[in-house]
């Protein structure tokens, strides 16, 4: 009894196995290595893509609270950058609070000049805009404003205080 092969030759005596040692064309070979080249290239971009996606994600730093956060706000940076001693880091935190009244003096005074300026561009730039755009502009623009330059806390005669 013989086997047969798929296409009816005969494959040798029953019991016995044949290796077809042909070898892949050049052309499968190839074709496999831009396969692999094109995966490469679409796993790196996929990498870049979901790297970029989780720094937008990433939370900024928040707007001080208040005035009375900044000595430590300063502190805390300056210790992360510099890798500060628990003494120095103190020491900074006293500097900046022992200059708070004179910056906050000085703060009252511009911060309602900067607000008109920062309105009057908002309006020039507004007009440059489609109505749509300036419609969805002016809205950020002021919250802009009122998170960097709040008006409701700042008089020229006062110390800081917590807003």
């Amino acid at each position: 009894m013989t086997a047969l092969l798929g296409n009816d030759e005969p494959a040798g005596p029953l019991g016995t196995a044949t290796l077809d040692s042909r070898l892949p064309s050049r052309r499968s070979t190839l074709a496999r290595s831009w396969i692999s080249a094109a995966m490469g290239v679409v796993i790196f971009a996929a990498g870049g893509i979901c790297g970029a996606a989780a720094v937008r994600m990433m939370p900024g730093p928040k707007p001080l609270a208040s005035l009375s956060e900044l000595p430590g706000r300063v502190a805390e940076r300056m210790q992360y950058d510099l890798g500060l001693t628990d003494a120095q880091r103190q020491g900074i935190e006293q500097i900046v609070q022992a200059h708070q009244p004179q910056l906050h003096r000085i703060r009252a005074r511009i911060v309602p000049e900067m607000r008109t300026e920062l309105r009057q561009l908002v309006e020039e730039m507004s007009a440059v805009l489609a109505p749509e755009q300036a419609q969805r502009f002016r809205p950020q623009a002021e919250h802009r404003l009122d998170v960097h330059f709040p008006e409701d806390d700042v008089t020229p005669d006062d110390e800081p205080g917590p807003r």
